[in-house]
Formats: structure tokens, sequence, C-alpha cells
């Protein structure tokens, strides 16, 4: 499946990035990053990021559901010309 972590993630990475895929993708991939961890028995927790698309409107809170999956890092690629984005971004992600 696109996006989840080989199992050598654990034993050999330093965490894990989600390349495409939504919030629940991401929690899920997460889950096996963690087990991954786990099983190589490292210490901690695994950097966990993901990478998005994003052109926001009025449902732009929902993209706050990355951090409740536990991403430590979202890499935000806007999609959209119009520079009111930055400011949805912005707000989106509380960075106001």
């Amino acid at each position: 499946m696109v996006g989840l972590p080989p199992p050598s993630a654990g034993e050999y990475g330093a965490g894990w990035i989600l390349g495409a895929g939504g919030p629940d993708a991401f929690a899920t991939a997460a889950d096996q990053a963690k087990a991954s961890w786990r099983h190589a028995r490292r210490e901690g927790e695994p950097r966990q990021v993901a990478i998005g698309y994003v052109s926001l409107g009025d449902d732009a809170e929902e993209h706050a559901r990355f951090t409740a999956a536990g991403c430590d890092e979202w890499i935000l690629f806007p999609a959209n010309p119009d520079l009111h984005q930055i400011d949805l971004i912005a707000n989106a992600t509380g960075l106001t």
C-alpha cells in the first residue's frame, strides 16, 4: 500500500514520511511505523512527517487532524495561486 513504512524503517530509519494520503491514512501508517520501531527495540518514538498539497476554504479546520494523528511535521505545497491561501493555511495550522 502506498505510504506504509517498510518493516525495516524501525531498524534503520529516524522516522517516516507519508507521501500521499489524508489524516486517516497517516494514522494507520503511523501505527505501523511505531510497531516497527518497537519491534526493533528502539527507544522513544519515530519522527513522523506528512506531505500534502493544499488549497483551503471554509473547511480548513479539518487539516488540523494531522496533528491529532501524531504528525510531527506537515510539509505543505500550495496548489492554488490565490495569495489569500497563505492566510488560510496559516490560520488552519495555528501559525497566526
